[in-house]
């Protein structure tokens, strides 16, 4: 996002917003806690075109491109056209976030015991399908090395885990104070998916549909995103006539104070646009789409 003039309000991660609307300030008041703000909604997306796109690209491609770099190239394009799913509340106040975060959970093994990496993309301008295809792959793959058990955020939660109990409560504690009066350290921030703009659990690649998961009190993270697992269904086309198409679920949470319905639908309109033509993935990611 571009740099604004610095408030003396400033977050570390935000820029701190003055001019919100009256409704949403009381409401940030009324309900200061980010879980008493959840909307649940599911939406049901046609994927065809954009699977069409993926077997295409991947012809031609060094580096295989799934449907979850797909999904998280459109994810970041819709925030950069949409820039109110880029706020969060902290404080009893608004702020815009300074970078576009995405977060995910990469299993290093498909097995029960296998222990789970914490992921964190930050697409920018130059960013688009390929680009992100190529990072994602690279961060998993190092995650996923069996020797590399100190890994971004799980390299911090191993260092907590080691402490004894009566210590980790007073570390959480201080930790949470200081969450809360906007002091969290930068350091700790970067690789902390409590402070991304979009956390993305891709569950379809376990076979499961889509799911409502909470948000968290901690941090500034306002949207949740699960994926569930593409299957064929019958729809009626523009002639009311049945087709076969390639659809997913998403199970989308978010903090209904960032925004409202109208804006939160014109979203879910965008993403719909995106996968209807998926050539515009390889365009930037901050590039501006006319979807109207």
């Amino acid at each position: 996002m571009e740099k604004r003039k610095k408030h003396y309000l400033d977050r570390a991660d935000g820029y701190y917003l003055k001019d919100i609307d009256s409704f949403h300030n009381y409401f940030a008041h009324l309900n200061p806690r980010r879980t008493d703000c959840e909307v649940c909604m599911l939406s049901h997306l046609d994927v065809t075109k954009a699977l069409e796109y993926l077997h295409m690209k991947n012809e031609n491609s060094d580096c295989k491109i799934t449907f979850f770099h797909l999904i998280l190239t459109v994810m970041a394009k819709m925030v950069y056209n949409r820039e109110k799913m880029n706020r969060f509340v902290a404080g009893r106040r608004f702020y815009q976030r300074k970078k576009v975060i995405l977060s995910f959970v990469a299993k290093k093994k498909f097995t029960d015991q296998a222990e789970e990496a914490l992921m964190m993309l930050h697409p920018k301008q130059g960013d688009n399908l390929n680009s992100i295809a190529h990072k994602v792959s690279g961060e998993v793959k190092q995650a996923r090395k069996e020797n590399n058990k100190e890994y971004g955020a799980d390299a911090a939660l191993n260092t907590l885990a080691k402490l004894p109990r009566f210590l980790m409560i007073m570390v959480m504690g201080v930790l949470k104070w200081l969450d809360k009066n906007g002091l969290f350290p930068e350091s700790f921030m970067r690789v902390d998916p409590n402070y991304s703009t979009i956390l993305l659990s891709n569950l379809g690649s376990i076979k499961c549909d889509a799911v409502y998961h909470h948000l968290s009190n901690f941090g500034t993270n306002s949207i949740v995103l699960t994926i569930g697992t593409i299957h064929k269904e019958k729809v009626l086309n523009e002639n009311a006539q049945e087709e076969i198409k390639d659809v997913v679920n998403f199970g989308i949470t978010i903090d209904e104070r960032i925004g409202d319905g109208f804006y939160f639908a014109k979203c879910m309109k965008f993403v719909q646009f995106v996968l209807d033509h998926p050539e515009l993935l390889d365009d930037d990611v901050t590039s501006i789409v006319d979807y109207q």
